[in-house]
């Protein structure tokens, strides 16, 4: 225990480690004196003669410091970016978060926006989202119907279908199938095929009928989705395009094929080139197109909508030789790491596709440089 020194004494200790602060751990076990004592006799020396505090300074406290000060750096990007603050609705914030999820890390995302990151990942993970336990299952179920379905000519119905997964061992009822099988639009051939038929074209239509070359840019947008795997998950890609100039304007990444993910690509081009007149917004009849929520927007919007014909790709072919491309230039190629590194080569490849590559439909111009060349005119 450190005896108590008088004021000389003090000033004496103080002179020794002002002479040579490197000192200071010697010169404390010289003079028998607590660290956390000559700091507070330090700090009331400082403060009367108005000179700041100089105390040991380690590699970690360096380390500690330099981290702080990227963290803080990046909370600041992150607050530029987003189009709210720490006071805006949870909603609101948990949305923009989400944009920048995989660019930051969590830690900085909630502590820029003050979120929990336990609600953050409920809405990441858990939440209406599509990324349930059961949403999975879903989309697993999804895909053995759809085998099974093809198998049997497109002629299978619900009964039948049930049967063949059941007898495979899937743990299934008609009640999900026949569920199922609606939100995908497969239908057994029946005697009134065709009145249904000619009642769904008449309801749905085909606004571009392959008419994939517009005079001038935001006339048609064409979208669709297509799933990354990254080692054992499943990552779904949405995107929109410009058929003008064969341009990338909108893209989401999320980890179900949801109307979540449709509308969060829709909204991020329509925030980069909106408001826009005329628009007519072209995709496959995938249930997350034809959700209410997603036609309430494109409506709200006054876009038209349009869709390709029941099991006609052609219909929607430019978007279908996009995703060739972007597998074959990046995902076939590509030895990724971490998502958080998938996620940075995508966002790359776009700007990629956008002003470098040239597009033998722009007579090998980039897209970007078309549409810059209509501008000028």
């Amino acid at each position: 225990m450190s005896q108590r020194r008088t004021k000389e004494e003090r000033k004496q200790i103080l002179s020794e480690y002002l002479a040579d602060r490197s000192q200071l751990r010697q010169i404390l076990k010289k003079h028998k004196v607590a660290k956390s004592t000559f700091y507070g006799w330090l700090r009331k020396y400082c403060k009367k003669c108005d000179q700041p505090v100089y105390t040991d300074f380690t590699a970690k406290n360096h380390l500690d410091l330099m981290n702080r000060l990227t963290k803080t750096e990046q909370m600041v990007e992150v607050l530029r970016e987003v189009h709210c603050n720490c006071y805006s609705p949870l909603r609101e914030k948990l949305e923009e978060l989400e944009f920048l999820h995989g660019k930051y890390s969590v830690h900085v995302l909630c502590e820029a926006l003050n979120v929990p990151r336990g609600t953050f990942y409920n809405h990441i993970f858990r939440g209406k989202h599509g990324n349930t336990v059961q949403a999975q299952r879903r989309e697993e179920l999804k895909e053995e119907i759809k085998r099974v379905y093809d198998l049997g000519n497109r002629c299978f119905g619900v009964r039948k279908v049930t049967a063949i997964l059941q007898k495979e061992g899937y743990h299934v009822s008609k009640d999900m199938v026949h569920k199922l099988m609606r939100e995908m639009e497969l239908f057994s051939f029946r005697t009134d095929a065709k009145r249904e038929y000619e009642r769904e074209m008449r309801r749905k239509q085909d606004h571009v009928e392959r008419e994939f070359n517009p005079g001038r840019p935001n006339v048609i947008w064409v979208s669709d989705v297509t799933e990354i795997r990254h080692k054992n998950r499943k990552l779904y890609l949405c995107a929109v395009l410009d058929l003008f100039a064969r341009r990338i304007v909108g893209y989401h990444v999320g980890y179900s094929n949801s109307t979540h993910l449709i509308k969060m690509a829709f909204s991020k081009a329509w925030k980069d080139r909106g408001p826009i007149v005329g628009l007519t917004f072209h995709s496959d009849r995938g249930s997350n197109y034809q959700s209410t929520a997603m036609v309430t927007m494109l409506k709200g919007l006054n876009v038209t909508i349009s869709y390709s014909r029941p099991r006609t790709p052609y219909d929607n072919s430019v978007m279908e030789a996009f995703f060739k491309s972007f597998k074959a230039e990046l995902i076939y190629r590509g030895r990724f790491t971490s998502e958080a590194q998938l996620r940075r080569e995508i966002e790359k490849y776009m700007t990629f596709y956008n002003t470098v590559r040239p597009h033998a439909a722009n007579n090998y111009k980039t897209p970007a440089e078309k549409e810059e060349n209509y501008t000028k005119k």
